[in-house]
């Protein structure tokens, strides 16, 4: 057996005090909310069916990354006539005329399900559509965090605030979004 002297030892336990210190979890910073100057602000929410309530957390979300309040949250009747049995997606411009129709304040449907619009008609697929009064935000292709933040930011800003498409595409509000990259170029801000 060796003897180990104390200078060596003393350089064991440094070594491994300093590869602990360096292994330790990095305890992630707490996200400050966007300043979108929604703050004050109130937005109805609507969903389609049951199986869609999960999507309420989106409520959560739009609160704390954008200030806007959520008011109330509605289940909406689905109608059969939403649903395109050929192309499995939900007509995004049905569902706003109903929201339209239906609102008396800024309200955003939001649904699970594909959608499509049919005034696109060379579109695969669409995030969302844009009324009056109201918007329809289909989740179904939001597949980060991210991704989602900015699409409920994006409608609110344009429900509540007024606001206009741009073509900057780092713009919350660049348009046309024609798939994920421009949905990850776009920056969580309101210029």
């Amino acid at each position: 057996m060796r003897n180990i002297r104390l200078p060596e030892l003393l350089l064991v336990l440094v070594v491994v005090a300093v590869g602990a210190w360096w292994m330790k979890p990095v305890a992630p910073q707490a996200e400050k909310p966007v300043k979108l100057g929604l703050e004050g602000k109130s937005l109805v929410l609507l969903v389609v069916r049951d199986e869609d309530r999960p999507l309420l957390d989106c409520a959560l979300s739009l609160e704390k990354n954008t200030g806007v309040q959520v008011r109330a949250m509605y289940s909406a009747s689905f109608e059969p006539s939403w649903l395109n049995p050929e192309r499995g997606q939900l007509d995004a411009d049905q569902m706003l005329d109903f929201v339209d129709k239906q609102a008396e304040q800024a309200t955003l449907l939001l649904v699970g399900q594909d959608c499509y619009t049919p005034s696109q008609p060379d579109w695969r697929y669409c995030y969302g559509v844009r009324g009056k009064k109201g918007a329809v935000l289909s989740l179904a292709r939001l597949d980060t965090p991210s991704r989602r933040d900015k699409m409920l930011a994006r409608y609110a800003a344009e429900l509540l605030l007024g606001r206009r498409r741009s073509q900057d595409p780092t713009s919350l509000f660049f348009s046309p979004i024609l798939g994920p990259a421009d949905l990850d170029r776009m920056e969580l801000k309101i210029p």
